[in-house]
């Protein structure tokens, strides 16, 4: 089998894989598909914004784009993580999103790339799976850009997998394996639509 027909089975595979709830990883460079229980998602209505980047937000020192630069962006989102986004895996996003179904936020201090992340679309469900930043909150006001602009697209929600002390801070809610599964499949066979 050659390299190409072998990448488009595991881009198959991972479609596969995230239509049935799971999300891919590699491990030691090996991809694996995996699932999580409970499982953590931001919901709109809950979703908390801290005081400190509200404030930061409001003084609008960066701009934002969508998709613009996915392949850089997965790529700086690596940087550092290459144990669990291996080369595979992110050519695996590249074509994902050659399809329309990963997107990338991008965050600008003028023509500089400051932070950004990057995530899957199945229907209206969001499924967020890295970020990165160069400068202190960047990822952050990425992050805030992008909830706003799933539920001006109509998402039902943005799963994050799995909470830690930095996402924490924004009030994900962990919702166990069977509910997640449930409201999931509802969302796949919605309609959403993230654009600037």
């Amino acid at each position: 089998m050659s390299e190409v027909e072998s990448l488009k089975n595991k881009v198959l595979d991972t479609i596969h894989a995230y239509l049935q709830g799971l999300f891919p990883m590699a491990e030691d460079g090996i991809l694996g598909y995996y699932s999580c229980d409970p499982r953590s998602v931001f919901f709109f209505d809950r979703f908390h914004i801290p005081s400190r980047l509200k404030r930061i937000a409001k003084q609008n020192k960066v701009s934002f784009s969508i998709n613009r630069d996915f392949e850089r962006v997965i790529r700086l989102c690596r940087e550092g993580r290459d144990e669990w986004i291996s080369e595979e895996l992110v050519q695996i996003y590249l074509a994902l999103h050659e399809q329309g179904m990963a997107h990338s936020v991008e965050v600008w201090q003028g023509s500089e790339l400051v932070g950004g992340l990057y995530g899957t679309q199945f229907g209206a469900a969001f499924l967020a799976e890295s970020m990165f930043h160069r400068q202190t909150h960047a990822s952050n006001l990425g992050l805030l850009y992008l909830m706003e602009r799933l539920e001006q697209g109509a998402f039902h929600f943005c799963d994050i997998q799995y909470a830690n002390s930095h996402t924490e801070r924004f009030n994900p809610v962990s919702v166990p394996r069977e509910s997640f599964h449930e409201m999931y499949y509802k969302a796949i066979k919605s309609e959403a639509i993230l654009r600037e």
